[in-house]
């Protein structure tokens, strides 16, 4: 099954080419609006155990506090990290195919790609070369047709004007090939390291963070066409998104919107989880049903966040579960909803890492929280996760390692 994860870790990097020039007409890009800076997050965070400190960079374990007496469910095994990145940086995005998991890391300064072997246990580095994409912050990435894209991003991190260039790279052979020029359209970049690239039938669907220029997503057909979509409606935006088999959940703060994942992609609007500023909603499938997860982001006025089931194009309120917190893994596992890791925000600037998580399970509308047993540590910031084989992959500052459900 495919799955999504909406977050991000802080790290930076070395060296590569910065050629590309953007488009002197395009619309500018804004920045994030889903929330807390994570820099503002990581900076100010405590120490919750006294193993170290986030700043430090020692690793430590989060504190485990949620669902105090309740059983844990599931497993965690620790995974090589050698020959791998050194951490999961805050736009790195991780993307799996169906036996390899991939470390997209692009900066300004830096070109570089990761490739993990799940049945080997084994990371090397892919070859890039003058034919892949420039140098460039937040790009698009994602897998389709049997290839990793990257599309557009900003070409320095103080940049407004967004590229309109890309290419993509053959799992199978390493070659990369453009992405065709002719009436590539301006998209806003990944954000927080989200996978924003997926296969919709015989179409690569594209879906920017942020509406520009009216464009709320759009996709390359198998005629290689270009194509852009819209959707109306106060703060219909891909913010936060989650993938499924077939279909594309986008939230930000409260409203939401869903995508058919087919070669004409149809968007159909989804009635708003609230009106609130200060509310944050992970959109998330367990099996078929799609749920939002959310509520404030502030822990000290909304301590415990809510799943909503979509019915239709309303929602309907599911039992209280998980704490709430901060770009934690949202997946798919099986026929759960997995909620993992994150900052527990108490408020700006105070805030702490997690260390458990929990299966939400929409079938029988219960929560059973994951043990924490081996887990993986990190130093702070947001953990990257990907679903590979029926197991939970998480890659932090720190460590990487796999959950299995019972």
């Amino acid at each position: 099954m495919r799955s999504r994860v909406v977050i991000a870790l802080l790290c930076l990097g070395g060296c590569g080419d910065d050629s590309a020039t953007p488009p002197t007409d395009a619309p500018t890009i804004d920045a994030r609006r889903d929330g807390p800076s994570s820099d503002a997050l990581v900076d100010a965070a405590p120490t919750p155990d006294g193993d170290g400190t986030i700043d430090s960079g020692v690793p430590y374990t989060a504190p485990c506090g949620e669902f105090s007496g309740i059983a844990r469910v599931g497993t965690w095994r620790t995974l090589s990290t050698s020959g791998g990145p050194s951490s999961a940086g805050d736009t790195d995005v991780v993307v799996a195919s169906a036996a390899e998991i991939f470390v997209v890391r692009y900066r300004e300064t830096e070109r570089s790609i990761y490739s993990y072997d799940v049945v080997g246990d084994v990371w090397r580095t892919i070859p890039i070369d003058a034919t892949a994409p420039s140098a460039r912050e937040t790009p698009l990435v994602g897998i389709a047709r049997g290839r990793l894209v990257l599309y557009g991003g900003l070409p320095t991190s103080s940049s407004t004007m967004a590229l309109t260039d890309g290419a993509s790279m053959d799992l199978a052979t390493g070659v990369w090939q453009p992405l065709p020029a002719t009436n590539a359209p301006v998209l806003s970049g990944t954000g927080s390291g989200e996978v924003r690239v997926v296969d919709a039938g015989t179409s690569i669907l594209f879906l920017p963070n942020q509406t520009v220029g009216g464009i709320t997503y759009a996709w390359l057909d198998g005629a290689d066409t270009w194509h852009v979509g819209s959707i109306s409606g106060v703060l219909r935006e891909c913010s936060l998104l989650s993938i499924s088999d077939t279909e594309v959940a986008c939230t930000h703060l409260g409203a939401a919107f869903v995508l058919s994942r087919t070669s004409t992609p149809v968007a159909t609007a989804l009635g708003d989880l609230t009106s609130s500023l200060f509310r944050s909603f992970y959109p998330g499938w367990a099996g078929a049903t799609l749920v939002a997860w959310g509520g404030d982001f502030d822990l000290s006025r909304n301590p415990t966040w809510i799943p909503y089931e979509r019915v239709g194009t309303s929602w309907t309120a599911g039992p209280a579960g998980t704490a709430s917190r901060f770009r934690p893994v949202v997946a798919q596992l099986g026929g759960a909803l997995v909620v993992w890791g994150g900052l527990a925000y108490l408020g700006a600037p105070v805030s702490s890492p997690r260390g458990d998580g929990a299966l939400y399970d929409p079938a029988t509308d219960q929560w059973t929280p994951m043990t924490c047993d081996q887990a993986p540590s990190y130093t702070g910031g947001f953990p990257k996760a990907a679903v590979v084989g029926g197991e939970l992959f998480v890659l932090t500052s720190t460590a990487f390692g796999a959950f299995s459900a019972p």
